[in-house]
Order: C-alpha cells, then sequence, then structure tokens
C-alpha cells in the first residue's frame, strides 16, 4: 500500500514536465540587441556588418530586422553581425543610414 501511495504522488515527472515547459518558453524567445553604430544599407543581396549590443540568441542562418528592413545573419564574430539584404518589401533604400541604437529583432 505504501509504494502504491508514493507512486501516485509522482513527483519526477512533473517536474521534468515543468522543466521541459521552461525550455519550449526559452526556444521561443527572440534575441533583442541595438546597434552599438550607424550602418548603410546595402544593395539587395549584399551583406553589411553591423556591430550590436549583444550577439547572444542570433544564429547564422537566422532573420532579423532593423526598422524597417530585414536582414537573413550571414555572420557572427564577437559582437559584429553579418547582415544580408533579403531585399524584402519595404526594405530602406540602398545606401540609406541606419542609425546608432536601432533594435536588432530576431524573428
Amino acid at each position: 500500500m505504501h509504494h502504491h501511495h508514493g507512486y501516485l504522488t509522482k513527483p519526477r515527472p512533473d517536474m521534468t514536465h515543468y522543466a521541459r515547459r521552461t525550455e519550449k518558453r526559452r526556444a521561443v524567445f527572440s534575441p533583442v540587441a541595438k546597434t552599438t553604430a550607424q550602418f548603410t544599407q546595402p544593395a539587395v543581396a549584399n551583406t553589411v556588418i553591423v556591430p550590436v549590443s549583444s550577439t547572444s540568441g542570433y544564429a547564422v542562418g537566422s532573420y532579423v530586422t532593423v526598422g524597417a528592413g530585414k536582414y537573413r545573419v550571414s555572420g557572427v564574430t564577437g559582437l559584429n553581425l553579418t547582415l544580408y539584404n533579403t531585399g524584402a518589401s519595404g526594405v530602406p533604400a540602398q545606401g540609406t543610414v541606419i542609425a546608432t541604437g536601432a533594435t536588432v529583432r530576431g524573428w
């Protein structure tokens, strides 16, 4: 009887379930950093190196927005992101200067 009662409380599965929930929440978190210097919008299908406050959470091949610009991350080195201009509709024109402190949002 005692053993059976212990089985019913099932403390272990609850803990794993909780851990799984927090992991899932972490996974959907979108990184948000700020540019630490201004950069000039590259031509479509070209890249630009952008210094940022943090590269934590940005992965090569993921997509980010900076203001109206949409980019693919093609490189992460130190506190620099190499951003590829996807040419999506509404992106800034080539030569547009993106100000320091712009938010780099993962999506």
